[in-house]
């Protein structure tokens, strides 16, 4: 916590545990001794002070009566809704989802809606995160990790709700046979009641309907007009755009369904923002404004093109609400004692002289950009981050091309290996080559992409686990890289890199899961002095993020490494250490997550760009002043958003450059009008799109009863 101006800072937030706080400070006697006098003690492993949370709203009166003479405190308070949460009856209660259920302890809860033989054949943790889901009123994040079953989990809970049917399926165009494959298998329904959308003119009048994301954005007036209140949302990390077009399709019918299960083992890829169309579509009365979810858990920043939400913050306290509230998260290591070990490990390859050349030039374009756009403003900044995404896409292709004889030359080294294996890689060109190569060789193998057609390619998967002879399967990370299953195989090479962390662990995970017997071995092929040195350093940089977020601090605090010495380099590559690779805390086997240094950040090419539209504004509500003397509400439903108004009257002051920010403001206290007449900077409201003084701002914005973004 750092002084700033005339006023000093207290930062709380909400730890992992749920029942206390983090109180981060600056060292004045009369804070610490308050700090004291409510059983507060210093933690050095997080360097905060740690309160008790039944002691914590006493504090915060203390804090506001404190005499500090001339200098101010500004209290950045943990917002009032997840007080208010925090003292719900359910919210210390042991989470059913972490326990262990026999088929008899389920079978009590539902009764005769259940197939017996389905929930004999379930997992004891399976059959927890259904008693979970049931708890929990059928709306759900199951974000279990890759390979622990959450298609029949959420069958099972989708059956225990068939009253309410009919069901409404919603997966990737790849993976609609493979779902009406299960609900055949572990509901017994019969075929003729199963729909499976392939156009407008399919009809959505059966008892389930299988729909991708892909036509649902298309199918926006069918999808009104249908009456699901049972929907699965599988890969649910496709909503993560809100102005993408499935989105605005579907987000509707999320609200409108009684029962609604996102399943996604990564729903947030690369930043914590990523989950807030997921949460919004579960709980749209808890998590109503994009913004005040930034503010506080992803460190956004007021620009001028409006907010940016790249970072993150509070991540405790965020794993705490979601853990309590919506989602269901076990890994395998806590589940599965029996399943072998991941093990990751970095394989250097030689890149090819010819398209080096000419990468090398584009990386030199690309770094001199990079330093221009510090200096360039409005339109000019914009038009400078296209350009610097043309030329991230055209190196990111090269990198592929002076990857592919080192590639090549490992593959064959891998072949004297007994064993089957998995090869992903990215695009069509290093696909063929590798295609051609095995060919050549004529080693049986089979070949999943983007062309596939998608009843073939449960075949394919088939003919992999079941052919002894077929020892290689060639697959595209975007399109294999979910919902099959291929543990067959104990080695996982990535021929290329992808840029979110969550599709590379996807991937991964097609042969660590249930079934897999041996040990799994994952390489990845990184080429010095191409534009993998930078995405490698920032997949390690968002994976930290994801997994704070995602698991809580617990599993995410960094732990002293000894210098490893096992680099993993091919035959043709340097015998020294490649220059572009520094010496830093790298490590080469990772069992958990990748875990390297951070990085720069760096533009990042988005899948879902060509999906994007513009964003409607948000809906206004009003937001009424929360009290203690309110009654604690029934249900976590009633909660309203935790719009912050300290962070954004800072936002806006720091925005128009006022000389003197500091002010004396709490969690209840509304934003001040800024007494700034000499800075005639013009602003609009993202609300009624009307432009006021950018002094005058935080009052307007409040007038229009929520906050969304905020344009200079």
């Amino acid at each position: 916590m750092a002084r700033t101006g005339e006023g000093l800072h207290v930062h709380a937030a909400l730890r992992a545990d749920g029942c206390s706080a983090s109180i981060s400070c600056s060292f004045r006697r009369p804070i610490i001794q308050a700090l004291r006098a409510h059983r507060g003690y210093f933690d050095r492993t997080c360097r905060a002070w740690v309160v008790p949370l039944a002691q914590y709203r006493a504090l915060l009166i203390q804090f506001e009566r404190l005499d500090l003479g001339p200098e101010r405190l500004m209290i950045k308070a943990i917002p009032d809704v997840v007080l208010r949460l925090t003292e719900h009856p359910d919210w210390q209660r042991q989470a059913t989802q972490h326990q262990s259920f026999s088929a008899t302890e389920l079978l009590a809860i539902t009764g005769t809606r259940l197939p017996r033989r389905l929930v004999h054949k379930m997992m004891p943790y399976q059959r927890a995160g259904v008693a979970c889901a049931i708890e929990r009123g059928g709306r759900v994040l199951w974000s279990d990790e890759m390979g622990l079953g959450k298609t029949v989990s959420s069958l099972a809970t989708a059956a225990y709700y068939q009253a309410e049917w009919p069901l409404l399926v919603v997966c990737p165009s790849s993976l609609k046979l493979t779902w009406h494959h299960e609900i055949c298998k572990w509901l017994q329904i019969d075929e003729s009641a199963i729909g499976v959308v392939s156009s407008k003119k399919s009809p959505m009048n059966k008892l389930v309907t299988i729909l991708s994301y892909d036509l649902a954005r298309n199918l926006h007036e069918h999808l009104t007009s249908a009456d699901f209140q049972v929907i699965i949302a599988d890969e649910s990390h496709y909503l993560k755009n809100g102005k993408a077009a499935r989105t605005k399709a579907l987000m509707p019918l999320l609200h409108k369904a009684k029962r609604v299960l996102l399943l996604s083992g990564t729903p947030a890829l690369s930043r914590p923002i990523e989950l807030y169309q997921q949460l919004h579509a579960l709980a749209p009365r808890l998590f109503r404004s994009e913004v005040a979810f930034g503010i506080r858990y992803c460190n956004s920043q007021l620009t001028a093109f409006g907010w940016r939400h790249d970072g993150s913050c509070n991540q405790d306290e965020l794993h705490c609400v979601l853990e309590r509230l919506v989602m269901i998260r076990r890994v395998k290591a806590a589940v599965l004692t029996d399943l072998p070990p991941k093990t990751r490990q970095e394989v250097y390859v030689q890149a090819d002289p010819a398209p080096l050349r000419a990468l090398k030039a584009i990386m030199q374009k690309r770094k001199a950009l990079e330093r221009q756009l510090a200096s360039l403003h409005g339109s000019q900044r914009a038009q400078g981050e296209r350009a610097l995404q043309a030329l991230t896409t055209e190196a990111y292709g090269l990198t592929g091309e002076a990857k592919i004889k080192g590639c090549l030359r490992y593959l064959e080294d891998l072949m004297n290996h007994d064993g089957k294996l998995l090869i992903f890689a990215h695009h069509k060109t290093l696909l063929d080559e590798l295609a051609t190569f095995l060919c050549q060789r004529q080693l049986r193998h089979i070949r999943i992409d983007g062309s596939t057609p998608t009843h073939l390619r449960q075949q394919l998967c088939n003919s992999f686990q079941d052919d002894v002879l077929c020892r290689v399967a060639v697959l595209s990370i975007t399109t294999a890289g979910t919902g099959l299953t291929l543990h067959a195989a104990n080695t996982v090479v990535f021929a290329e890199l992808y840029w979110n962390p969550g599709h590379l662990y996807q991937a991964e995970d097609r042969a660590h899961r249930v079934g897999q017997r041996h040990n799994v071995n994952v390489r990845y092929l990184l080429c010095p002095g191409t534009l993998d040195d930078v995405m490698w350093s920032q997949l390690q940089r968002k994976a930290k993020i994801v997994q704070r977020a995602m698991a809580g601090a617990s599993t995410t605090q960094p732990k002293p490494e000894e210098p490893s010495n096992k680099r993993a380099h091919t035959n043709q590559a340097h015998g020294n250490k490649p220059r572009s690779q520094p010496d830093d805390d790298r490590c080469n086997e990772q069992h958990d997550h990748l875990d390297l240094a951070e990085q720069p950040d760096v533009l990042v090419v988005d899948e879902d760009s060509g999906d994007k539209e513009n964003e409607a504004s948000p809906p206004r509500h009003r937001q009424e002043p929360v009290t203690e003397a309110q009654e604690a509400p029934r249900s976590f439903e009633d909660f309203d958003d935790w719009t912050d108004a300290v962070a954004v009257a800072e936002a806006v002051e720091q925005r128009v450059g006022l000389p003197n920010p500091a002010r004396k403001l709490t969690q209840s206290s509304p934003p001040a009008a800024v007494e700034a007449s000499e800075f005639q900077i013009q602003a609009v409201c993202p609300l009624c799109t009307q432009s006021v003084l950018a002094a005058q701002l935080p009052l307007h914005v409040q007038s229009c009863e929520d906050v969304a973004w905020l344009e200079q």
